[in-house]
């Protein structure tokens, strides 16, 4: 700063001056936001007393009188899921495989086949699935004579990811995107183990064995989208 001063009451002169303005944000955690741009605005006045920037009673021909911040923010989680090579076919036996039903006749309790899988995220996600055969809200295998079956498909989550503030473990997931699950991420989840249940129960079993050497099939998609 430059200029030249006088005695008490005299006109203060300043040719130019070099200011700098420093502050803290202070955000919520990073967890709790959704994807998107975060805008805000902050404005302050210039000039005399009682303005944010008190440049003093005597101050005159500012060249504003007021200070415009603009800030722009954005969120933006990572989702990734990595399946190990194979996890595109999930071939449902029961616990223990099929000796016992071969050697002995007895009947399967179920059929059931678990997927593990990594994921990352730090924020919230929706879950549904999609099928090539819906049963009235659950998936189904279908045999070639139609003969049709549900199916159940849970997911296992890690402890750092909620539904309605519980664990998420066996958790049944809906058909279509209106019902979708809605999980809450509540401290970052990197490179941690999920996983994916596909179970025929009992009774349902009992009913395929009544179709010796059929094949039932069907068509699952798993839909994880980052919750915006």
């Amino acid at each position: 700063m430059s200029g030249r001063s006088g005695s008490a009451g005299s006109v203060v002169k300043v040719d130019s001056t070099v200011t700098g303005l420093g502050f803290e944000l202070l955000l919520p955690s990073p967890l709790s936001l959704k994807n998107g741009v975060y805008r805000a605005q902050l404005q302050l006045s210039v000039g005399g007393n009682g303005a944010d920037f008190d440049l003093g009673d005597r101050v005159t021909n500012v060249s504003t009188d007021m200070l415009t911040l603009n800030f722009e923010f954005t969120v933006k989680h990572p989702l990734k899921l990595e399946f190990p090579p194979g996890s595109e076919r999930a071939v449902l036996e029961p616990p223990g495989g099929w000796a016992s039903w071969i050697n002995r006749g007895t009947p399967p309790q179920r059929l059931y086949r678990v997927l593990p899988f990594q994921i990352w995220t730090t924020g919230a996600i929706s879950v549904h699935t999609r099928c090539e055969y819906d049963l009235g809200g659950r998936c189904g295998i279908r045999g070639r004579d139609g003969h049709q079956v549900p199916l159940k498909v849970a997911l296992t989550l890690p402890s750092s990811m909620k539904h309605l503030g519980a664990p998420v473990d066996n958790l049944v997931v809906p058909v279509g995107a209106p019902a979708a699950l809605h999980i809450d991420t509540v401290e970052a989840t990197l490179d941690r183990q999920a996983r994916l249940l596909f179970e025929v129960s009992q009774a349902d079993t009992a009913s395929m064995l009544g179709y010796p050497g059929e094949t039932f099939q069907g068509d699952v998609t798993l839909v994880l989208d980052a919750a915006l």
